[in-house]
């Protein structure tokens, strides 16, 4: 309960460096390390952060990492510590130049919230997609609440060149997705590694001793493999 998923599909797959989630196995953000262009690297990262209380159900993605602060004998709460973990690891992946993609269910407003105000401040100054491209309110995010409290949040050297909500009914969950249009050259640099094609010498069919001679190793390999 309470996991996330990144997924980097077609061509976008190869510039895939590395990929990892959150230290504690509570699922709580999954995410990928791009690098295109030699040093030009960007992390994709997928986060859930929890809400409820101490009243919540047992089996609440609240009250799993409820239990999982008990047995580490952590002073602490699931909310606190999701807002002091995230923010860490953004901090250490952006004090070493890394450009940074949060999708997230914040679970708090994208912009009053305490955890999203942090994200737009001091060393992260990270921007809120949807946000930066259209003025005013921003509609409800969860079916049932009041709000938005889903984003997509860029650092600054990433360049946005457009972002939305989708209406309830284009997903199958109970959010409304969010979308995010980037620059490729932003993401993943200008100069990026070409696919060289392997030469080599093509078989003239047209020279019956070359075609022959094709033949017969063709024969003697089938013979070796029976």
């Amino acid at each position: 309960r309470g996991g996330t998923s990144t997924i980097i599909k077609d061509s976008l797959a190869s510039f895939v460096k590395k990929s990892g989630t959150d230290h504690t196995g509570l699922g709580r953000w999954s995410w990928y390390l791009l690098e295109g262009e030699p040093g030009h690297f960007t992390y994709v990262i997928t986060a859930y952060a929890p809400c409820g209380n101490k009243d919540s159900g047992k089996c609440t993605y609240y009250k799993q990492s409820e239990r999982y602060i008990l047995s580490q004998g952590l002073r602490t709460n699931p909310k606190t510590m999701f807002r002091e973990d995230l923010l860490a690891l953004l901090r250490k992946w952006r004090k070493v130049g890394r450009r940074v993609v949060l999708m997230m269910d914040a679970n708090e407003h994208v912009e009053d919230g305490i955890m999203c105000r942090q994200l737009k401040e001091g060393d992260l100054k990270m921007t809120e997609a949807v946000h930066q491209q259209a003025s005013g309110s921003a509609p409800k995010t969860f079916f049932r609440g009041s709000h938005a409290i889903d984003g997509i949040w860029v650092s600054s050297d990433l360049e946005i060149l457009g972002a939305s909500y989708l209406p309830f009914d284009s997903s199958v969950g109970d959010h409304r997705p969010v979308m995010l249009d980037i620059s490729l050259d932003s993401l993943l640099g200008k100069r990026l590694n070409r696919v060289v094609p392997v030469k080599a010498r093509k078989l003239n069919s047209k020279v019956g001793r070359i075609r022959q001679k094709y033949v017969d190793k063709l024969e003697e390999l089938f013979k070796q493999h029976n």
